[in-house]
């Protein structure tokens, strides 16, 4: 009687211990689930955000590019160097302007055909804003020092300010 006693204590018990780890294993397994379901999400919001922020590098590189072509450009550097720092003039893309005609050219010349481009030309202390009234688009702006050549400093800065058409 007493090992049938016995017997059936350890019976409970051993049902006991899988009951308690029947209980842990269901945790890990709702836990796990909650991870992928949590994963997935995250995965599909930062496609959906990088899918946004396409068009914007896009604009930031073609603003990089043109920029960076006047920049090791000698010509167009001296260009830049030679007007004097009492006249900052904004040059939009289809204007030409005296001394400014091969910027303006490279400029238009390097601009996607779906954006629309300004140039101005600050002094480097000065902010270098850009008033279009396009107020309901998203205007993109980078700009570059231009400071001196083998002959002279006089640096200024070529912001460039690009929007969607």
């Amino acid at each position: 009687m007493k090992n049938k006693l016995s017997l059936k204590r350890k019976n409970i018990e051993t049902k006991m211990k899988n009951k308690n780890r029947h209980g842990w294993v269901k945790i890990v397994e709702s836990f796990t689930s909650i991870m992928l379901i949590a994963v997935a999400l995250i995965i599909v919001i930062g496609n959906q955000r990088s899918e946004i922020g396409d068009s914007s590098s896009q604009i930031y590189d073609a603003e990089y590019g043109i920029l960076r072509e006047i920049e090791l450009n000698n010509e167009l550097r001296n260009d830049i160097l030679n007007i004097p720092n009492t006249d900052f003039p904004d040059f939009p893309v289809n204007v030409t302007k005296a001394n400014l005609d091969t910027l303006n050219s490279t400029i238009f010349s390097r601009t996607p055909a779906n954006l629309n481009c300004r140039a101005r030309l600050c002094q480097i202390n000065s902010p270098c804003v850009f008033d279009n009234g396009e107020t309901d688009k998203s205007i993109y702006a980078k700009s570059v020092m231009i400071s001196a050549n083998l002959t002279s400093y006089n640096p200024k800065r070529l912001s460039i300010f690009c929007w969607e058409k």
